[in-house]
């Protein structure tokens, strides 16, 4: 069976509240036991724009949050979220892909973070060609990595 989604910014603090709870129940923010209200005071950054997916039905399917200065004056995802149910059905590679040509299709470079204790995700990234560049150790908790990922377009000039 196929899904279908579109793509669009947040409307509600419903779907604000939705994204903290999916954001509750998926690693690393489990692993890392951040709250609902954590995630969702975070998801309202006034630097973050927040794009979810929405099914023909308006189930929220998984969102996207991402700064458009925020490596340098580089774009940068911080977060990326996708429901259980539907994960490995292109929700999270379409968000991405939305990210990339739809809100910054001029940047040279896109940047995200990803952690170690999120090894379905680094896969992810590598599969859509965003590379290592940089390593934070004991970042969120003792032992714990994240990483530094980027996509390159070319140099900045």
């Amino acid at each position: 069976m196929s899904l279908e989604w579109e793509i669009r910014a947040l409307e509600s603090g419903r779907e604000f509240t939705r994204c903290a709870q999916l954001m509750t129940e998926t690693d690393p923010w489990k692993c890392l036991q951040w709250s609902r209200q954590q995630c969702e005071s975070n998801l309202t950054h006034s630097q973050l724009r927040v794009d979810g997916a929405f099914s023909e039905e308006g189930v929220l399917l998984g969102f996207l949050a991402s700064m458009a200065h925020g490596i340098g004056l580089e774009p940068l995802i911080e977060y990326l979220c996708v429901d259980a149910e539907v994960r490995n059905r292109g929700v999270g590679s379409a968000l991405v892909e939305f990210f990339e040509l739809a809100l910054h299709p001029q940047a040279r470079n896109l940047y995200l973070f990803v952690s170690d204790i999120n090894p379905n995700a680094q896969r992810l990234y590598l599969r859509l060609g965003y590379l290592p560049v940089g390593a934070l150790p004991n970042y969120n908790l003792e032992q714990q990595t994240e990483f530094l990922f980027r996509k390159t377009r070319g140099p900045l000039r």
